[in-house]
């Protein structure tokens, strides 16, 4: 098990929330872990020095971006297999997504589960 993660709690609820999605969408469990190094270093990267709420709205902005990238085209063509929770904490990636949602207006589905969960 990985040690000296930031906000153990908050990365758990990401990790759920994108299995739920993953789960949804492709029809298989995600099988990623707080074990896994590399989304323990994505995510420490991400959260330093943000506060309580500033990782409260990351993890609203989280959330939305995933839904617009499963909603995309390529990624249907590809079947989901670029998304990867790494992929949301990266800035770049997370704001273009974000700005897709936005200019859409995806309306992201309540049924699999309460995005509440991860905030």
């Amino acid at each position: 098990m990985c040690k000296n993660i930031k906000h153990r709690d908050r990365l758990t609820k990401y990790l759920e929330v994108f299995d739920a999605i993953t789960l949804k969408y492709t029809g298989i469990r995600s099988k990623y872990t707080v074990s896994n190094k590399e989304i323990v270093s994505a995510w420490n990267k991400c959260v330093t020095g943000m506060k309580d709420p500033d990782i409260d709205e990351l993890a609203k902005d989280i959330v939305k971006a995933i839904y617009a990238s499963v909603h995309s085209e390529w990624h249907k063509e590809t079947k989901y297999k670029y998304i990867t929770p790494q992929f949301f904490l990266r800035d770049n990636k997370r704001e273009y997504w974000l700005n897709e949602y936005i200019t859409n207006h995806h309306k992201p589905d309540t049924k699999p589960f309460n995005k509440q969960r991860f905030v």
